[in-house]
């Protein structure tokens, strides 16, 4: 379906299917590679009965995953048919966008939405309103531009997402004409979707409002409260970062390895990126010359053993 799916299949495909690893079974992290039997036969038909026998559902442990990630399946799956009963819902619910009833269905579908981003928008938003944030600069390091253009994105689409709520909620009252535009936004929110015309500078967005609106309210306050006066430091990675401050956390671990290139004089392409669990091993100037503490990140379907750190 995407790029993660892609180097997935690729990287099974490596580890699996190698004559040392189909000639006699292995472990790997304590998974049984391969994860299933193989048939000592040449007879096509013994392994087409293999098969047979395989179950329809595969046991994640079999790939190295957590034994509960099927749960992570179990949880979009029941997401989109809650999304699928609400869209129907709304399209069985609402009439002609300029009618009176249309309205009232329009008001008390949408006021939800409108009641969180005001809340949202006063704890993480209001709060760093004057804070002044500069334009990047050619000549600031990578990961300081970056922070300041992500700023910058995230200041206008929170200035977006303003716009198009109190516009709605203008259309409800009747103070303003309805637009096409307009009603296609509604008609987003009230199936619980977010409005393409929201997403554009926030390419891995949460697709239900309700997350996205208050996601993005905290990306807000941290772009513009914190790190804002961490790029005012020598130093803006010292401190431990979290990513999920950015809107485009990839694009910051690119200006990273660009920082990084730099400070050693070499190319992009010969570097490559080194994760532990162990701080201590990436603490070593003459060995680490750009580290970063990664913190409250969450991986799923993976298994975590404390004792070994891995």
């Amino acid at each position: 379906d995407n790029a993660f799916d892609t180097r997935l299949v690729r990287e099974y495909l490596e580890l699996f299917f190698r004559n040392d690893i189909l000639e006699s079974a292995a472990k790997k992290g304590g998974v049984e590679i391969p994860p299933f039997v193989i048939p000592e036969s040449k007879n096509v038909a013994d392994f087409r009965a293999q098969v047979e026998t395989m179950p329809d559902i595969d046991n994640p442990q079999s790939f190295g995953m957590a034994p509960n990630a099927d749960r992570s399946l179990q949880r979009i799956n029941s997401q989109k048919a809650v999304t699928m009963l609400r869209q129907l819902a709304s399209s069985g619910s609402a009439v002609a966008a300029g009618g009176a009833t249309g309205m009232a269905v329009w008001k008390n579908q949408l006021a939800p939405i409108f009641s969180l981003w005001e809340n949202v928008s006063k704890v993480y938003v209001e709060k760093s309103n004057g804070v002044e944030v500069r334009q990047a600069s050619p000549d600031d390091p990578p990961v300081v531009g970056f922070v300041l253009m992500d700023t910058g994105y995230a200041m206008r689409l929170v200035e977006k997402v303003n716009k198009s709520l109190q516009t709605l909620q203008k259309v409800i009252v009747g103070a303003v004409l309805s637009t096409p535009e307009i009603q296609a936004e509604a008609r987003s929110l009230m199936r619980s979707e977010v409005p393409m015309s929201w997403t554009t500078n926030w390419p891995s967005a949460p697709e239900d409002p309700t997350v996205f609106l208050p996601g993005l309210a905290k990306k807000m306050g941290a772009l513009r409260g914190e790190w804002v006066k961490r790029v005012q430091g020598n130093n803006p990675v010292d401190k431990p970062v979290q990513l999920s401050d950015f809107l485009r956390a990839d694009v910051f671990l690119n200006a990273l390895r660009q920082q990084t290139a730099r400070k050693l004089k070499v190319s992009i392409d010969s570097l490559h990126l080194v994760a532990s669990f162990e701080p201590h091993l990436l603490s070593d100037s003459a060995t680490t010359h750009l580290p970063v503490s990664v913190h409250n990140l969450i991986l799923e379907g993976c298994v975590f053993d404390e004792s070994r750190r891995e």
